[in-house]
């Protein structure tokens, strides 16, 4: 009789166990401590993560910084900066909900090009300079 008491006690035990392994957060929620809170919207991180008896508090970007997409997150990540000593110039600025887009400066070209836009991170930039022996145009890394 023990055993068959003690088999059940298992079971249910596992089965427990698997259940709260398995627990996941919805789609616009993030997991912390245990708990589904709410995430910040675009523009906005973490304040106060969300407790029994409150929703999660959100505050906006500040400065030079900004979050595309909802979040769980305690801050904000900085603007990318284009900077024009590796040939790009600012498209558009950095808002509190998307990053500064930039551009390539006359006489320079990007191999790559990333899903969102130009990003610094992901070119390979190379200017044109004139040879002096040729009137045609020298790619130089």
């Amino acid at each position: 009789m023990w055993h068959s008491d003690f088999k059940v006690t298992v079971t249910i035990s596992l089965v427990i166990i698997y259940c709260s392994l398995s627990h996941s957060c919805g789609h616009e929620e993030y997991e912390i401590d245990g708990k589904c809170c709410t995430m910040c919207k675009p523009g906005t991180h973490v304040y106060k993560h969300c407790t029994e008896r409150n929703t999660t508090s959100c505050i906006q970007c500040t400065g030079k910084t900004f979050i595309d997409e909802p979040n769980g997150l305690p801050k904000c990540r900085p603007c990318s900066v284009c900077d024009s000593g590796l040939g790009l110039n600012t498209n558009t600025e950095c808002t509190f909900s998307s990053d500064t887009l930039c551009g390539i400066l006359d006489q320079h070209f990007c191999t790559e090009q990333s899903k969102k836009g130009l990003h610094h991170e992901n070119w390979h930039i190379y200017t044109w300079k004139k040879s002096a022996h040729n009137s045609g145009m020298l790619i130089q890394e």
